[in-house]
């Protein structure tokens, strides 16, 4: 680990050096292994002779001055550190809500995706639900009782809007409703007038 930080550096004769920076040294001392507490608690374990989670690199260099060499200055000395976490870290659960339009509009088709809207959206929940963990990497497979896995990493809500019922839920897979053809209405100063007419009407 240390010698790949070195090969990738920027001092000369490494991967990364640059015309532009032809002094650049590795400050003494670094690159250094860390154990930080902060990638524990992120489930990044330490590991190692010298228990590590955590690779720490300083580099410095002179940066020739041009306009305060006037005043004496030529060179100023600048350094830089970073820090990167070992690999094997757990991301942080998702806790997730998912709202999906039911109603009748969803059946128009969509060209962006090139079938009908519900269709599209079910695909998209679909994506990202493949892209969740349900479960710890380290079991062979999700215990799921009554449809929930006790061991959950990512947790999904789903609701419909309207919400399903149990009188309305079989009309979910059996609904033969025919999607009626859209009347398209001018929007202009009649129509504003007409609404705002009555409007006034209902109120009164």
């Amino acid at each position: 680990m240390v010698a790949a930080s070195n090969s990738l550096s920027p001092v000369p004769g490494s991967v990364n050096a640059h015309a532009n920076l032809p002094n650049v040294t590795i400050v003494s001392g670094f690159p250094v292994l860390k154990c930080l507490t902060t990638l524990q608690n992120q489930g990044i374990a330490c590991v190692g002779a010298v228990p590590y989670n955590a690779l720490q690199v300083q580099l410095q260099v002179a940066v020739p001055m041009y306009f305060a060499a006037l005043f004496g200055i030529k060179t100023m000395n600048v350094t830089a550190s970073a820090t990167a976490a070992s690999r094997g870290g757990a991301a942080t659960p998702y806790n997730v809500a998912v709202l999906i339009d039911t109603t009748l509009s969803m059946l128009y088709p969509d060209a962006d995706c090139g079938s009908t809207e519900i269709a599209c959206a079910m695909n998209g929940l679909q994506v990202l639900l493949k892209n969740l963990t349900p479960c710890a990497a380290s079991l062979a497979k999700c215990n799921i009782t009554n449809g929930v896995a006790g061991s959950a990493v990512d947790r999904v809500a789903l609701f419909t809007f309207p919400n399903v019922s149990t009188a309305t839920a079989a009309q979910d897979t059996t609904c033969t409703t025919v999607v009626p053809t859209p009347t398209v209405i001018v929007w202009g100063p009649k129509l504003k007038l007409s609404i705002f007419t009555s409007a006034l009407a209902a109120e009164g």
